[in-house]
């Protein structure tokens, strides 16, 4: 996936900024400077109601990316609950394709990533436009080098309107036309 380089006052995070100014604060008080927080740094009950409901927090084990938690706005989505399954059994085609890129840009780039896309009904009608917001954790707080840690934790914040009624699920969309991905620059963060 190619990816802008932005400062985040270029990009309109909207609901999401709440999130992105939470990573910010616990990406600022990591030492070494430009470690990623670690994972249990983060308390999801401290977000604002309205904005937890849009976010998913995953970690990566040895058989891949699971959902440790998912907001209720994914399941009202979706009718899948994801919390405690594994992307590889429950996301397909295009999307799983998306989320999987995603997630392999956030560990190469080891930065926040602004994600905007289109998703296509079997019609190929825009069904759905998302903003994500894709923030990096480390999972081992105590890694012997915190600054090379691998960014094992994602917390990915969505934000979407619906284009058309009836929409049709994550598991049934035809096609997902992948906008701007920008990687947030930072001071302080490797």
């Amino acid at each position: 996936m190619a990816v802008e380089w932005r400062h985040p006052d270029e990009v309109s995070l909207g609901a999401l900024r709440p999130l992105m100014e939470t990573w910010t604060g616990l990406a600022a008080g990591e030492s070494p400077p430009g470690a990623l927080p670690p994972r249990r740094a983060l308390d999801p009950t401290a977000l604002p109601r309205p904005l937890l409901a849009h976010v998913k927090l995953l970690q990566r084990d040895g058989r891949g990316w699971y959902y440790r938690m998912a907001g209720t706005a994914f399941y009202e989505l979706s009718g899948v609950e994801l919390t405690g399954r594994y992307l590889a059994d429950i996301e397909r085609g295009p999307y799983a394709r998306h989320l999987a890129s995603l997630l392999e840009t956030l560990d190469r780039v080891r930065r926040p990533l602004v994600s905007e896309a289109r998703y296509l009904g079997p019609a190929r009608e825009v069904e759905r436009e998302v903003m994500r917001l894709v923030l990096p954790f480390r999972a081992d707080a105590a890694a012997p080098d915190p600054a090379a840690a691998p960014a094992d934790v994602a917390v990915i914040g969505a934000v979407w309107e619906t284009c058309v009624e009836n929409a049709v699920t994550s598991t049934t969309l035809s096609d997902v036309e992948v906008g701007a991905c920008r990687a947030l620059e930072l001071p302080g963060v490797n």
